[in-house]
């Protein structure tokens, strides 16, 4: 992970710790004022149509995803203000377009960078455990509106909604984003290395353990990775989901998210991880291509 990604941990390690939440009102405002510079008063007036929400029926809706984004950005050292909906727009005319990262379904957003969805949202990408995205963001509350659209109010006649900051873990799913600043590139320039431990998930045995059909210009085959270091073949598609009725088989072995099989010592092949969409490319010792994809 690059220094600027763990100033970024840091932050949010210090201020928003795993398993809480920073509220607009109550015991948190003053944090929620810090990280976001709203005040909970701004967003009530907003919310009950006050000010600029009065060409609202029932007041506004207004959060603050982008002031979270843009006082974070603002910690980094960014002097432009980066929780704008329109990033890539942004980054285009301050002639930072390598920083855009568009979502394609390979790549991955890395530790504190700044995503945008489809929707009009913003946050910032933490890591991913497997295939489960986690982030943190702001926004995740707001006025809280009965069935007629106004915002409620307890007994006392106090406003009930509020604004939320929290950390969030939910299945990747690239084609609900269009993409996100790279912060290493946005800071360190086109040339930078983009680094972050987590940035691609590591190629784990789960994954591989099972059934793969391995295609190259001469057809397929059938490939069963067990659990004790071998992989087993057949010229069959399997009909179940267990191992086939082989005695024996040939070591492989993974590292680097990378899988090894030695069929000989003068036969051997390679086949680089982690899957994107359930496949992997890869090479075999006469230097033809081939692909596994998991069945």
């Amino acid at each position: 992970m690059s220094e600027l990604r763990e100033k970024a941990k840091a932050y949010f390690d210090k201020n928003i710790p795993v398993g809480t939440e920073v509220h607009s009102n109550g015991a948190t405002a003053a944090l929620f004022t810090a990280l976001t510079n709203t005040t909970h008063e701004t967003l009530v007036k907003n919310w009950t149509g006050d000010g600029a929400a009065a060409n609202y029926a029932h007041g506004g809706y207004q959060t603050t995803c982008n002031e979270f984004v843009g006082k974070y950005s603002g910690y980094l050292g960014s002097n432009v203000f980066l929780g704008q909906f329109e990033l890539e727009a942004l980054l285009k005319k301050l002639d930072k377009s390598y920083a855009w990262i568009r979502s394609d379904g390979v790549a991955r957003p890395k530790y504190g960078d700044i995503f945008r969805p489809n929707s009009y949202h913003m946050g910032i990408s933490l890591d991913f455990d497997g295939n489960t995205w986690k982030t943190i963001e702001s926004g995740q509350g707001g006025p809280n509106r009965d069935k007629d659209g106004i915002p409620a109010h307890d007994k006392e006649g106090k406003l009930t909604g509020f604004d939320i900051i929290k950390r969030k873990a939910e299945p990747w799913k690239p084609k609900t984003i269009r993409g996100w600043c790279d912060i290493d590139l946005y800071f360190g320039g086109p040339d930078a290395v983009s680094s972050d431990i987590g940035a691609e998930p590591p190629f784990t045995l789960e994954q591989l353990y099972g059934w793969w059909v391995v295609s190259s210009f001469n057809g397929s085959g059938y490939y069963y990775f067990d659990r004790n270091g071998q992989v087993k073949t057949s010229t069959t598609a399997p009909l179940n989901p267990g191992p086939p009725n082989v005695a024996t088989g040939s070591p492989y072995s993974l590292d680097n998210n990378s899988v090894m099989i030695n069929w000989s010592p003068d036969n051997w092949e390679q086949f680089n991880g982690p899957p994107s969409g359930g496949s992997m490319p890869g090479l075999r010792k006469s230097s033809s291509p081939i692909t596994a994809r998991k069945l």
